[in-house]
């Protein structure tokens, strides 16, 4: 029973500990968010650039990388089928678009490599280390590219 109870001790220790850096990372850590760019998101997505933001808030920025890859390959998508393309990957179906004109300015592109290229090595095994700086570009990116290219006029 001893014994139990110093382990019990101890994980409520630890517990205690991660909330406090949870919370001391709240505070430091916030993306700035101008919500009415928010309302460009719809439906689903809009949830998911919540958790996206959620999980940046708390240090968790391979998280929040991998959520952003997740909304960027929808909005893609779903800008292939309006289009009829039907290309295999994120990459081929983001080359057709900047192809046919769809996505029309250069930055567009290099906005939605930056988004793809770090969803991509965020989503796999890797030794890389995603830090608040990389989160805030590739959020930074998906506000843009979600604001200029995908979102529709209202």
């Amino acid at each position: 029973m001893e014994k139990f109870q110093k382990e019990n001790i101890s994980l409520k220790k630890k517990e205690e500990t991660y909330l406090d850096i949870i919370q001391s990372s709240r505070s430091t850590s916030d993306y700035p968010v101008d919500h009415t760019k928010l309302k460009t998101f719809e439906g689903n997505n809009l949830k998911l650039i919540n958790e996206a933001l959620g999980s940046y808030s708390i240090g968790a920025y391979t998280a929040c990388i991998c959520v952003c890859r997740n909304i960027l390959q929808k909005l893609v998508k779903m800008l292939c089928e309006t289009n009829a393309i039907s290309k295999p990957s994120l990459s081929t179906q983001i080359e057709e678009l900047v192809n046919k004109g769809i996505i029309k300015s250069n930055h567009h592109s290099l906005i939605l490599e930056i988004a793809k290229i770090f969803g991509h090595r965020a989503a796999h095994p890797t030794t890389e280390v995603f830090n608040k700086e990389k989160a805030n570009l590739v959020l930074s990116a998906l506000f843009i590219i979600n604001e200029e290219v995908f979102a529709l006029p209202k």
